[in-house]
């Protein structure tokens, strides 16, 4: 009986676990460039700078990928300490 229960317990610890993923997938990444077929996943954040934030709310249908696009696109970027700065290349 008890192994049982252990068994539902961790197939609905699983299952709960594989829903939050498929639910934030899509809000938390974004396909690039748009309307291509050779789309990459890039990660969204969970905050837009004040300018992105400005034009989302004055054009709520705008997509994350559309709103890479408008602010020049995906730049190529080095990992800095706990921030991206594409000036600072290989520079620690």
């Amino acid at each position: 009986m008890c192994g049982l229960l252990h068994r539902r317990c961790s197939s609905g610890i699983a299952l709960t676990a594989s829903l939050f993923y498929i639910s934030n997938f899509d809000r938390m990444t974004f396909a690039y460039p748009r309307r291509t077929t050779q789309q990459e996943r890039y990660i969204a954040g969970t905050e837009l700078t004040p300018m992105a934030a400005e034009r989302l709310k004055n054009n709520p249908g705008t997509t994350r990928s559309e709103l890479v696009f408008q602010y020049g696109g995906i730049q190529e970027s080095k990992w800095c300490g706990l921030r991206v700065d594409p000036e600072i290349g290989d520079h620690f």
